[in-house]
């Protein structure tokens, strides 16, 4: 019988990583790999274990703070508007047409239930209509942006709108994210609002191949009416989905030889980035520091009269006041900039050479 829920664990689960092969997609220099140039400091912080007890059963659950969810599915399925009502606000763009569907790889964040949520809504990667080249592409981009790995994978789909595509969702997150990613799967049904009874109700009545997906995905599944983005009740009943999904694995994110090799190629670029933005500040301090002597010199060059030496020492004054301005805001300029290369990144895709 199928069931909307996963069983609860009360015993303490240790992080451990799940091996994979390394991916086909992951490649020396491929598109948006070199992209995604997190934070150390903050990347580290945010996997800090941390203890997230539920409202009624007080099941300890173990993940990181920050908890990172991919939305899959096809055009027009709901992920845009299913990560606005899990957020709570408009976060990403909803397209009414699909001549405006989102082409590209989409990372929003926010603060739900005392948690910091990431999603990372992505094209149509079910669709036939996307190039093999977009897929790479994109496929690419939501590893960086979901690094160092997701604690959910939700497959939306539209309640009454079952597609062959749909049908192999499972098959194909397997081929792009490695064969244990099926234990991290969830399916979301959109549009309740259609429906004139239960979801279960809903699945009893329906075709095998989606009673099938269902159980390829561990009987995983919940139901949102995006029209309704103010009932936080179901909202709060995914999340708790999630949890007792990250628990039954472990109590760890979903991890692989692919995702690793990302993390890794994602810090050696951050080091380098700060390393850059560190050479540009101190040249800029020395720039400003020449600039500084020499108006020094020149003022200095005036020397005469007890009137004029009165006055040069309010020049100079006010000239170190200025270099002192200047030099507290290059700091804060270059420190701002380190601090926000990840999202520096994750705009400016890096060219081909």
């Amino acid at each position: 019988m199928l069931s909307g829920a996963a069983p609860h664990f009360r015993e303490r689960l240790l992080m451990l990583p799940i091996p994979n092969k390394t991916h086909p997609f992951l490649q020396e220099g491929n598109y948006y790999l070199e992209e995604e140039m997190a934070s150390q400091a903050e990347r580290k912080d945010g996997e800090k274990d941390v203890r997230v007890r539920r409202n009624s059963m007080d099941v300890p659950v173990y993940f990181g703070s920050q908890e990172r969810i991919v939305l899959l599915g096809k055009t027009g399925a709901g992920k845009s508007s299913s990560g606005n009502t899990i957020l709570g606000t408009e976060a990403f763009k909803v397209a009414f047409s699909p001549s405006s569907v989102t082409k590209q790889c989409v990372k929003q964040q926010g603060e739900v239930d005392g948690r910091q949520l990431v999603l990372v809504d992505t094209p149509g990667l079910f669709d036939t209509t996307l190039s093999k080249t977009q897929v790479e592409r994109e496929i690419s981009k939501c590893l960086n942006l979901s690094a160092p790995g997701p604690h959910a994978f939700l497959v939306v789909i539209g309640c009454k709108r079952f597609t062959e595509e749909e049908r192999v969702a499972v098959q194909r997150i397997r081929e792009i994210f490695g064969q244990e990613a099926d234990k991290y799967v969830m399916i979301l049904f959109t549009h309740a609002d259609e429906l004139e009874g239960t979801v279960e109700e809903y699945l009893q009545e329906a075709e095998e191949d989606l009673r099938e997906l269902v159980r390829q995905c561990g009987d995983r599944y919940h139901i949102f009416n995006n029209r309704d983005a103010g009932d936080r009740k179901q909202v709060l009943s995914l999340l708790d989905k999630i949890d007792d999904m990250v628990a039954a694995n472990e109590g760890s994110y979903y991890t692989s030889e692919m995702y690793r090799d990302v993390e890794r190629r994602i810090e050696e670029k951050e080091v380098e980035l700060r390393g850059l933005y560190e050479r540009r500040m101190r040249e800029k301090e020395q720039e400003l520091n020449e600039k500084h002597q020499a108006e020094l010199r020149a003022l200095e060059g005036r020397l005469g009269k007890a009137e004029e030496k009165l006055e040069m020492e309010r020049e100079k004054r006010k000239l170190e006041e200025e270099k002192n301005r200047m030099l507290t805001e290059i700091v804060r300029y270059y420190a701002s900039q380190k601090r926000n290369c990840r999202h520096e990144a994750e705009n400016t895709p890096l060219v081909q050479v």
